[in-house]
């Protein structure tokens, strides 16, 4: 064996104000950042799913989405390329029991909508608060 000696990591002393002897206050809690974060994540998932709720078109709009509809609604193949993973999504959502079924597959889409914003944020969140040298809130 060498004669080196194993290093121990120390913990900093807390931080004081110029001129006092009293610690700086301690950052956030774990728990009051899983609340802030869980808050957070709420908001981005509920805000875009009611205002996409509000707008959300009642029945076939233009272009090809009564042909997307339709394929959802008997789990047909629409044209090319096919979309299998959204139809068989949208097929489970012309089950539920509310509205045409036309305004059941756009439901779908407020829902993806709001999925999205909400990882978005989780993601955003997620990397802001763990790269370092973020700036301290």
């Amino acid at each position: 064996m060498s004669g080196r000696r194993k290093r121990t990591h120390r913990l900093p002393a807390p931080r004081t104000t110029a001129g006092t002897a009293s610690p700086v206050a301690a950052p956030l809690e774990p728990r009051h950042l899983r609340l802030r974060l869980a808050l957070v994540l709420l908001a981005s998932l509920a805000v875009p799913f009611l205002l996409y709720l509000l707008t959300l078109a009642p029945t076939v709009t233009f272009e090809d989405s009564g042909e997307l509809i339709a394929a959802a609604y008997n789990l047909g193949i629409p044209h090319e390329p096919g979309y299998p993973l959204w139809t068989m999504i949208a097929h489970l959502f012309t089950l539920l029991p509310l509205g045409t079924v036309a305004y059941r597959v756009n439901l779908l889409s407020a829902v993806l909508a709001a999925l999205t914003a909400a990882l978005v944020a989780w993601h955003d969140l997620g990397v802001r608060d763990r790269r370092p040298g973020a700036r301290p809130q």
